[in-house]
């Protein structure tokens, strides 16, 4: 994979002058743990530091070019984010989907002032906010995907879609990436942020959300090829969803063919 790549390069390049310059969001999933230790390793790691409001207002120019009200734009978003990249950019993305900054006539617009409500103040209601705006089916297929920690293969994304024909479910995933709440990485999908998975999965009701545990459990017995992997992770699903007997049961016999 790309961080196995990275860390033989960082490896070999010997005393050439070459700069690999490598960033991870905090609360991310590991799945190449080796290569990722080796660069660790090899490494110098830097805690980014927060945006302050002249950050906020370059970044703004950087967006929106020279448009007229770029410091109140970059001072809102430094008030509302924290100076957090991240949600600065969430931001600025929700402002231009609510056409409370718009495209007109080759340039950019931004307005003199904001009506208080019109962004939201929390992370978790801004969270809230890039859901709402999402279909029906990327809305179910969010919620299906959100109990699952790690990457999911395509079939089984096209799998875990209730009652969608195959052609929705891959237009739901679409939407999911161009909403950028998912996150291709070869042939697998996982949620750009852990924390935006995790929002959208207290979101779901009590029942619901052991539903979608069992039919993830389910989806992965049924996989082709299920491993002592998959099976362990079926029995997590399942303990989740309140099968303890079934999921200790299922966790016992993978362990026995693991041993």
């Amino acid at each position: 994979n790309s961080v196995a790549f990275l860390a033989a390069l960082g490896q070999e390049t010997g005393r050439a002058q070459l700069l690999l310059l490598l960033t991870k969001t905090t609360g991310d999933a590991v799945v190449a743990k080796a290569p990722l230790r080796a660069i660790r390793k090899r490494g110098l790691r830097l805690k980014l530091a927060s945006l302050d409001v002249a950050a906020c207002e370059e970044l703004v120019s950087s967006l929106f070019g020279d448009a007229e009200n770029t410091g109140r734009l970059g001072k809102l978003l430094y008030d509302r984010s924290g100076g957090n990249p991240q949600l600065c950019m969430d931001l600025a993305q929700l402002l231009v989907k609510k056409k409370i900054v718009q495209y007109i006539d080759g340039a950019w617009v931004l307005p003199l002032g904001f009506e208080e409500g019109e962004l939201p103040s929390r992370v978790e209601d801004l969270m809230a906010e890039r859901l709402s705006a999402l279909s029906p089916d990327a809305r179910r297929l969010c919620e299906a995907l959100s109990v699952h920690t790690g990457r999911v293969p395509i079939d089984r994304c096209v799998t875990l879609a209730e009652d969608m024909r195959e052609q929705s479910a891959y237009l739901a995933l679409d939407e999911l990436v161009t909403e950028q709440i998912l996150a291709i990485a070869g042939s697998h999908y996982a949620f750009r942020q852990a924390a935006l998975r995790q929002s959208v999965l207290a979101q779901i009701e009590d029942e619901r959300r052991k539903g979608l545990h069992r039919r993830a459990a389910r989806a992965l017995l049924e996989s082709e090829g299920a491993g002592v992997a998959q099976r362990m992770e079926a029995a997590r699903h399942l303990l989740l969803a309140g099968e303890e007997l079934g999921g200790a049961d299922l966790m016992a016999a993978a362990a026995r063919d693991f041993m």
